[in-house]
């Protein structure tokens, strides 16, 4: 458009249908910041300023996409607890979380796009960068429908009371148990030097108290051991080695 039609469209506050700045015989809908590519025939019984237009549905794939982030995050997070405790693949789990990040931020800033061409006014990406919530928040605020807030938070409650559950219960113990046994035995034994690796069973087959769990090791000389490893009362372990 020529500089008078974009001085003329920033004198615009509100969104509504003005003539065209590009014909005389054309409205075209100002979104409150941008003209947009919708346009009508001029009408002539009415004021254009009062048009009854609503702009088509605000919901898109990336803001649907950015409403399951807490159920992704909770998988892909899992992932990366695996590999960082079990793998010994620390870049690999803080590669995949960035990626997620990542991701998220482009979907924001698409979703945001997108938004603009239906005539929207869209929210700004850059709320993207504290997370998923506080983008739907401001696309909340500034197009109408609760669905992908409400779905993002539905989720994330879900998910969250599940977990409370499962550790209040105890019915969590088998991972609980398996996560404290590989991270004392790294502590104990991979970051002082005494061994270069260890690989426990990431879910354990009897939590109780006196249970053993056997783990797999290799030594720094290049020499694959067992570290056997018995949970004592009060968060308590002892380990013992044998050779494979």
């Amino acid at each position: 458009m020529t500089d008078q039609a974009q001085a003329q469209a920033t004198r615009v506050v509100s969104a509504g249908w003005y003539e065209d700045p590009a014909s005389a015989d054309l409205v075209r809908w100002w979104n409150g910041a941008t003209w947009t590519d919708h346009t009508e025939p001029k009408p002539t019984t009415e004021s254009i300023a009062t048009s009854t237009y609503v702009p088509v549905v605000s919901g898109t794939f990336t803001g649907w996409f950015l409403a399951i982030t807490p159920a992704l995050l909770f998988v892909l997070g899992a992932l990366a607890a695996y590999l960082f405790l079990y793998a010994a693949s620390a870049p690999a789990a803080i590669a995949i979380l960035v990626v997620l990040y990542a991701v998220v931020v482009a979907a924001a800033v698409l979703d945001a796009r997108i938004l603009r061409h239906r005539g929207f006014r869209s929210p700004r990406a850059l709320w993207s960068l504290l997370g998923a919530l506080p983008y739907l928040i401001a696309r909340r605020l500034a197009v109408t429908g609760n669905t992908l807030l409400v779905v993002f938070l539905a989720i994330a409650v879900v998910l969250g009371g599940g977990v409370a559950g499962l550790l209040a219960s105890g019915a969590a113990a088998p991972v609980t148990k398996a996560y404290f046994v590989q991270s004392t035995l790294n502590e104990r034994l991979v970051d002082t030097g005494r061994l270069s690796s260890v690989s426990c069973p990431p879910i354990l087959d009897d939590a109780s108290v006196g249970a053993d769990v056997t783990c797999d090791a290799v030594r720094p000389d290049g020499l694959r051991v067992q570290v056997l490893a018995n949970l004592g009362a009060n968060d308590t372990l002892t380990q013992s080695y044998r050779a494979n």
